[in-house]
């Protein structure tokens, strides 16, 4: 296969040629201009697939005048962006290809840089600073790309959205990394496998910014916090007037949390809808067709002890079985040590930038303590102990919570101990800003408090919700009120035995 550079030699006399990936190509004059100034011909897609199905091609056209030279790929109002810059690059790896953005989007350069861009171009556009980059990129400038323009990225981090991203600092994360970006290549379904807060919805969003799939919509359901009408209502729509999340997922993919947690009835309807690829929308309209094609790409995530599930009954196994075909395993904190230092860093940074708040430095004692410990809740446990070390800054306090209470915790719920101090210091209340992203930051803190003493009440009553209730000293309305908004589930008998020979110090 002739490469870019080879066809350049042999038809040094050609015009370039430009493509442009762009909703909005009436906007970008001063590109036109620069363009027809040197009479370089120019097309333009709207989209990612039509970009690809043109680059895929290029190689097979060979000393034609349309040979491809450099792509643009213009991200205002495009949100598959970035996809299409993977993929181009995935396909045409030679090919120069430079990213346009809003000046306020500097993440977004800076993921664009790191996934291979040559260069970025920033709104609004300059004519000096767009006939350099583009010169640069073709190699007809007299001076390269200033390094000025690659802002330093951390390869670790991957941007997944506004609030999401996918930490990559052990191994073992890297590995995830890899079997993802395969798995995002298969149209297939995907079950996503591990313990709570482990990060599996970040795997899943992972995948799907990977695929094709990534200039599509990420609806997320959470088959554990809707009674089964409800549940059934929200994935197939209700009464015509409400459209399922099958439906608003179109071309993109709907990740259902805990699958387990759905009603066995609806499991079969889903499994139903997995072979047929299509289903029939509830209370639909009777002018509507009878079956509608399934065009999104399903996700499912559930415990490491799925096959347990399935012989309790909790799973079928003919939907485990043609959810498992493609599988994605996400290890627990625990095996993933080396990388905790980094992550309580990152989180520490990220969470002070959101909240307003002064960053805190981090002791080596601390650090240690931190990768030292069990982290049965993962990755949300780790993240809520960097808030709370964020706000109190004790560190002493942090240090005496990991050691004291790490034996209570377990795999079943992520939970807290609700007796933990909160002392604040004169010190500590001076860095505090009173606006909104502080009231926010108590606000998160509170609710965790009563989730955490909700749980820790049912675990000693065996989950008996009037006993609990008396517990708690409010009335038996108002715990499950608290219980389904805060979506807890009574454990299984095998995992109540398992409490239960805690306890009492017994071997399992």
């Amino acid at each position: 296969m002739a490469t870019k550079a080879n066809s350049v030699a042999e038809h040094p006399g050609r015009c370039r040629h430009l493509l442009v990936v762009s909703r909005r190509p009436s906007d970008l004059a001063e590109l036109w201009n620069f363009v027809r100034s040197r009479a370089w011909q120019c097309d333009t897609v709207a989209n990612a697939w039509e970009a690809l199905e043109r680059t895929q091609v290029q190689p097979n056209r060979i000393g034609q005048e349309d040979l491809l030279d450099l792509i643009l790929v213009d991200a205002a109002d495009n949100a598959d962006a970035l996809h299409a810059l993977r993929w181009l690059r995935y396909v045409r790896p030679e090919l120069a290809i430079l990213l346009l953005a809003d000046a306020s989007e500097l993440w977004l350069k800076a993921e664009a840089l790191r996934l291979g861009a040559r260069g970025c171009l920033m709104r609004p556009l300059r004519s000096l600073e767009l006939h350099d980059t583009i010169l640069a990129c073709l190699g007809d400038g007299r001076e390269p790309i200033p390094e000025s323009a690659h802002e330093p990225v951390c390869e670790a981090v991957e941007r997944l959205g506004e609030d999401s991203f996918f930490v990559c600092a052990t191994p073992a994360m890297q590995k995830l990394r890899v079997h993802a970006e395969s798995l995002a290549q298969v149209d297939a379904p995907v079950l996503i496998v591990g313990e709570p807060g482990s990060g599996k919805e970040s795997a899943a969003r992972l995948i799907h910014q990977l695929s094709i799939r990534s200039g599509f919509p990420f609806i997320k359901v959470d088959c554990s916090a809707f009674p089964a009408e409800l549940l059934e209502a929200e994935l197939f729509g209700a009464d015509g007037a409400y459209s399922g999340k099958l439906s608003l997922a179109e071309k993109g993919v709907i990740y259902l949390n805990d699958i387990a947690a759905m009603p066995l009835a609806l499991q079969a309807r889903l499994y139903e809808v997995m072979q047929e690829k299509s289903f029939v929308p509830s209370g639909g309209h009777p002018k509507r067709p009878s079956r509608v094609p399934l065009e999104a790409r399903i996700m499912a995530a559930t415990v490491p002890d799925a096959e347990t599930l399935v012989n309790e009954g909790r799973l079928r196994r003919d939907l485990y079985y043609r959810l498992s075909a493609f599988s994605v395993q996400v290890p627990p904190l625990r095996q993933c040590r080396e990388g905790i230092p980094f992550m309580f860093g990152y989180f520490i940074s990220r969470l002070a930038k959101q909240y307003g708040l002064p960053s805190r430095t981090l002791s080596q004692s601390l650090l240690q303590a931190c990768q030292a410990h069990t982290w049965h809740g993962n990755v949300s446990e780790l993240r809520d102990f960097a808030k709370r070390y964020l706000v109190v800054g004790d560190e002493e306090l942090a240090l005496s919570e990991l050691k004291k209470y790490a034996p209570r915790r377990h795999s079943g719920a992520n939970t807290e101990d609700t007796h933990t101090e909160l002392r604040w210091s004169a010190s500590d209340a001076t860095h505090l800003s009173q606006g909104d992203g502080l009231k926010s930051l108590v606000r998160d803190i509170k609710g965790e408090t009563e989730k955490n003493a909700i749980v820790n009440a049912l675990e000693e009553t065996h989950w008996n919700r009037k006993a609990a209730a008396r517990l708690l000293r409010i009335s038996y309305r108002a715990l499950l009120y608290k219980i389904q908004t805060y979506g807890l589930t009574p454990p299984t008998l095998p995992m109540l035995l398992r409490q239960a020979a805690k306890r009492e110090g017994r071997v399992e």
